[in-house]
């Protein structure tokens, strides 16, 4: 099969910036995110190239929603996302949900100083949990890591996180979308409405130990039981053998390159993601001289 060129779908937030709607050429003023991989019925991407040009996802990969392991997102945080947290699978079974959400940040570009919230400086109780909630004192428990470009950080279900406004990331997660916010800075939406917080499902849910940060490993950014991301410059070309129990999906960070397989081949840029389904083994990817490319591999 070949590399399939995939369409983005926009999702927009009251923290959302304006980076992807420059990226995109689209005419939005203000996108959240960009959902780049996705099998879902509140966003399904659709192939752009080949005789499967206009299908969705779900139909070329032979799959339904719930059995599709990952979502992949480009997120442009102008301003704070709320802190939050995500169910783990058990918890989520119990809730009625088909997966939790393990989930892991790519940084790709910031502003100086900027920061994520991720899990907590200490060890807390429960109590000490929902009295800080309670009394609006959250932040001052909160562990805070200041980011780079280039920087990553795996946040596992459970985790009560934020990703702070100046930040530009790719996601990498589980395909989940259920989100349990903790404190939304008392914010108003468009129509002078607070967002709803889910206090209890929350409190149910989270880690309350300290937060321990993952260190890069050569060549992975992160290797866990749902998803292997790697991070990969290329200013020639790069010949890939790829496992055929696994897809790979491909998001170009920076730079053009050409992806191609016995079946045919895709140009892509800044931006792009395309998959590499499982019936394909071998691919080639090469940059153009003025243009290195700088992507993420996903696999499953």
């Amino acid at each position: 099969m070949y590399p399939l060129l995939l369409s983005p779908i926009f999702k927009n937030y009251i923290w959302g910036g304006k980076k992807l709607s420059k990226i995109f050429g689209t005419d939005e003023k203000r996108i959240a995110e960009a959902w780049v991989l996705s099998c879902r019925d509140d966003g399904e991407s659709v192939v752009q190239n080949s005789k499967y040009a206009g299908m969705p996802l779900s139909e070329v990969a032979q799959c339904n929603y719930n059995s599709f392991p990952v979502l992949v997102k480009l997120i442009d945080a102008e301003k704070n996302l709320s802190i939050q947290v995500h169910p783990n699978d058990e918890q989520a079974m119990k809730m009625g949900l088909s997966c939790g959400k393990t989930e892991m940040w790519y940084i790709i570009d910031c502003e100086p100083d900027a920061k994520i919230l991720c899990g907590f400086k200490k060890d807390i109780s429960r109590d000490e949990y929902i009295s800080l909630i309670k009394t609006g004192g959250l932040l001052s428990v909160m562990n805070e890591i200041f980011v780079k470009p280039g920087d990553f950080i795996f946040v596992p279900a459970g985790t009560v996180h934020a990703i702070c406004g100046g930040i530009f990331l790719a996601e990498v997660q589980q395909n989940s979308n259920t989100t349990f916010r903790v404190y939304d800075y008392d914010r108003t939406d468009e129509n002078v409405q607070k967002r709803g917080l889910h206090i209890d499902e929350a409190v149910s849910v989270s880690n309350l130990s300290a937060f321990k940060n993952t260190e890069n490993k050569k060549g992975i950014l992160y290797e866990c039981e749902y998803f292997s991301v790697c991070e990969l410059n290329i200013d020639n070309k790069l010949s890939i053998q790829k496992e055929q129990k696994s897809f790979h999906h491909l998001l170009i960070i920076s730079g053009t390159a050409s992806i191609e397989n016995e079946d045919g081949i895709v140009y892509a840029k800044k931006g792009s993601s395309i998959l590499i389904t499982s019936d394909n083994s071998d691919y080639t990817i090469k940059s153009t001289v003025k243009n290195p490319c700088h992507y993420l591999c996903t696999n499953f």
